[in-house]
């Protein structure tokens, strides 16, 4: 996808951001709700991955902040998506007619022997 979103590319900046937001953040966020549980480095390969096409949809150079970059174009941080659709997936999930679905969230009881 480089082609399309580079510097050299013909599109405007509006049609690269939707580009990314169309075809590259659905991919990253398949399954985002799995990612609540996640360690910080997993996710930071999300962020990093962010940061690169942001930067090339862009053609920003090195001193631009990455923060500079999401406030411009308006697009949340992975740690924000992530976040947010943990918490969408666990409001859901209580409310669920399925019982084991709703036990999925629910504090357990520590039952080991002392």
């Amino acid at each position: 996808m480089s082609w399309l979103i580079n510097a050299r590319s013909q599109l405007s900046l509006d049609s690269k951001v939707t580009v990314y937001k169309a075809i590259l953040r659905p991919i990253w966020t398949y399954g985002i709700e799995l990612w609540g549980s996640s360690k910080p480095s997993n996710n930071k390969i999300l962020q990093t991955f962010q940061s690169k096409m942001l930067r090339m949809i862009s053609s920003a150079p090195w001193y631009v902040s990455n923060q500079t970059l999401h406030s411009d174009f308006y697009i949340p941080c992975v740690k924000e998506v992530v976040r947010i659709n943990t918490n969408k997936y666990k409001t859901r999930s209580a409310e669920h007619s399925n019982q084991l679905i709703r036990a999925l969230f629910s504090p357990t009881v520590d039952r080991r022997l002392k």
